[in-house]
């Protein structure tokens, strides 16, 4: 069967989007692999990659990190957990890769906290720098 040149041009019809979106949510704490990806709506990885990127403007990567640093900012924002509890929760190994990958795009700085003598992370308003 074939795919009609424009449905490519277009993207991922919206039952995929939200069949992969939704995989992705319930998953965030795991490693997602494209391939993984791919097949929740029974594609080959170039094609979903390509067609994913044309429905949402982020290739499949980013728009995972994209997520999880939108939950880890929610569990910011209500909780109470140390950030490395809240990198593990949504699927950073580290708290350090949780820094790096939200220096792309989110402003998320850390400050010292005198309870527990730990790190705590807190989210910038678009002041394009890291603390």
């Amino acid at each position: 069967m074939a795919i009609a040149a424009d449905s490519v041009a277009a993207g991922l019809p919206a039952w995929c989007v939200r069949r992969v979106t939704e995989h992705i949510e319930q998953n965030l704490d795991k490693p997602l692999a494209l391939t993984e990806l791919a097949a929740v709506v029974y594609m080959s990885r170039f094609h979903f990659a390509r067609l994913f990127q044309r429905s949402t403007g982020d290739p499949p990567h980013r728009f995972v990190i994209r997520q999880r640093i939108a939950r880890a900012c929610e569990f910011l924002a209500r909780s109470e957990l140390t950030i490395a509890e809240i990198s593990r929760r949504v699927g950073f190994r580290t708290p350090s890769h949780f820094r790096d990958e939200g220096a792309d795009g989110v402003d998320v700085g850390y400050s010292k906290q005198s309870r527990k003598g730990e790190f705590s992370w807190r989210t910038l308003t678009n002041t394009g720098r890291m603390f």
